[in-house]
């Protein structure tokens, strides 16, 4: 007659085929090849998971991406499942968008383990202006559109929420840019930070007694620069092009 096997042994036996000795204090652990990158949707950075386990290890990042996994749907977590076969294995994770800290969990069964990986800014190397128009009415309504495209040093991209600062700028005889004596005869805002790769700015025109002229430019926005930024360029300075714009009386 064949003997019956306690329930508690058959659970004890399948515990112990997923994790050797939950006894342990480290059953699963992960491991960042760097701890610190830039946020520029490029970079990889090497994970080396360990488990005693046969079976699967599931990944979450909350931000950035599992290089070779689904992309997950909108606001969803980044995932992956691996399995380690009761040893280690490696996972190549890419750095999001988002500056701050991505926390990357690995869960088998109950156990799970986290590391952090800082992400430190990645800031444009070029900003680019494309004008909608570059004459209106100063009429306090009329404005001009700017395409704003910043651009980083491929394959990176620039990181969201990297700060933007506008000015308008008066001109001299000669067409220099210079800071308005007066009244500034454009209306944008001064700081705006980046949703993504490109964004528009509008420039309004302000109510206008007679014809002008401005110069709308942007730059990164540092502390370490200061001053207007209708000016020669300082040497560390991410500048855009000059938009020459024309405001007729109404």
């Amino acid at each position: 007659m064949r003997a019956r096997v306690p329930g508690a042994l058959v659970l004890a036996a399948g515990l112990a085929a997923c994790i050797d000795d939950p006894s342990t204090t480290s059953p699963i652990a992960i491991a960042p090849s760097a701890t610190s990158v830039a946020a520029d949707g490029s970079t990889l950075v090497t994970l080396t998971v360990s488990a005693a386990t046969d079976g699967d290890v599931t990944l979450t990042a909350s931000s950035g991406a599992f290089v070779d996994a689904p992309v997950p749907a909108a606001g969803a977590p980044a995932t992956r499942t691996v399995k380690t076969a009761r040893g280690s294995t490696s996972v190549s994770y890419r750095a999001g968008l988002d500056i701050g800290t991505a926390v990357i969990t690995a869960s088998a069964g109950s156990f799970t383990a986290s590391t952090s990986i800082a992400l430190t800014a990645s800031l444009p190397t070029q900003i680019a202006l494309t004008p909608s128009r570059t004459s209106v009415v100063g009429d306090g309504a009329s404005f001009v559109e700017l395409q704003t495209d910043v651009l980083a040093v491929r394959p990176a991209l620039v990181s969201h929420g990297t700060a933007l600062r506008f000015e308008v700028c008066c001109t001299t005889v000669d067409g220099a840019a210079i800071k308005c004596p007066g009244a500034v005869p454009l209306s944008v805002p001064s700081v705006v930070r980046l949703p993504d790769q490109q964004l528009a700015v509008r420039a309004v025109a302000v109510h206008a007694a007679a014809a002008t002229s401005a110069i709308l430019v942007a730059w990164l926005d540092d502390a370490k620069l200061t001053g207007s930024l209708c000016r020669a360029a300082a040497t560390a300075e991410v500048r855009s092009n000059e938009i020459a714009v024309s405001i007729a009386a109404p």
